[in-house]
């Protein structure tokens, strides 16, 4: 099975999975690589936490696991952080990256006009078309305002709570948008995320990722999102058939903050 290069432990917020029963589960998938990726996500808050965690702490136990499961998997040290087009969420991203070399930085949009799309109120008084437009045009503004991290997470996020009856988030519906937020990470050498946590609610349309290949994007990693054990590797069998179908021989972990290929088969 492919690798799994976006998983949470109880170091994020929103999760309380513990992070050896996530390279458990791992193992028993026959994954080759695990990435853990907890949030830190400036300004935002789970109940009363804070999407942060202690870098210390949480990376030295990583250390011991790290040692404790040599030869039988690699533990990629993550973490996902949350983009917006604002200067001091770029300061304090900045900030946390330089407390350890972490192995693997996703860049995910989680917060749009200041609102999480999770929250319901976010969608008010607009139709998707609204609703999808003002998603690409900030994927667009953090695609041209960030550097320092190595995939997109989630681009599509704003589908998994969207309350439109088709919410698939298509090609054909917003072709120079689209366009022009793949060509700004093709230019940086930014991957693109396939997240089977968001696919398994809304289906990724094959046209965006045939566009993506065609565009000059090989660059591709594929993540669970996992903040529960059992959602690790979640459906991958499947969606590396999808990339497959798309054109693609190849995703990708970050080991050191390089692409490492995996065969999709």
């Amino acid at each position: 099975m492919l690798s799994d290069t976006h998983t949470h432990t109880y170091y994020s917020p929103d999760s309380k999975s513990d992070p050896e029963d996530n390279i458990k589960k791992a193992i028993e998938n026959g994954q080759k690589y695990i990435a853990i990726t907890d949030h830190f996500d400036h300004g935002m808050k789970c109940g009363k936490s804070d999407y942060n965690f202690d870098t210390k702490k949480r990376n030295a136990e990583f250390d011991r696991l790290k040692d404790r499961y040599e030869g039988k998997i690699t533990i990629i040290t993550g973490i996902e952080t949350g983009q917006q087009p604002l200067r001091d969420v770029k300061l304090s991203n900045a900030g946390k990256l330089t407390e350890y070399d972490f192995d693997y930085v996703i860049g995910s949009t989680h917060v749009i006009d200041g609102l999480d799309p999770y929250e319901k109120v976010w969608f008010e008084g607009k139709d998707m078309n609204a609703a999808y437009k003002r998603l690409l045009e900030t994927l667009i503004a953090n695609a041209l305002f960030w550097d320092n991290y190595d995939t997109v997470g989630h681009f599509d996020y704003t589908t998994r709570y969207a309350p439109y009856e088709n919410r698939i988030l298509r090609f054909k519906d917003f072709p120079e948008l689209i366009d022009e937020f793949l060509k700004i990470i093709i230019s940086k050498d930014i991957a693109l995320e396939l997240n089977t946590k968001t696919a398994t609610r809304v289906e990724p349309d094959a046209d965006i990722w045939k566009r993506y290949k065609k565009l000059g994007g090989e660059l591709v990693t594929i993540g669970s999102d996992a903040h529960k054990p059992e959602f690790v590797g979640l459906e991958f069998e499947k969606y590396a058939e999808f990339l497959k179908s798309c054109g693609f021989k190849y995703t990708f972990v970050y080991v050191n903050r390089k692409p490492v290929a995996e065969s999709i088969g």
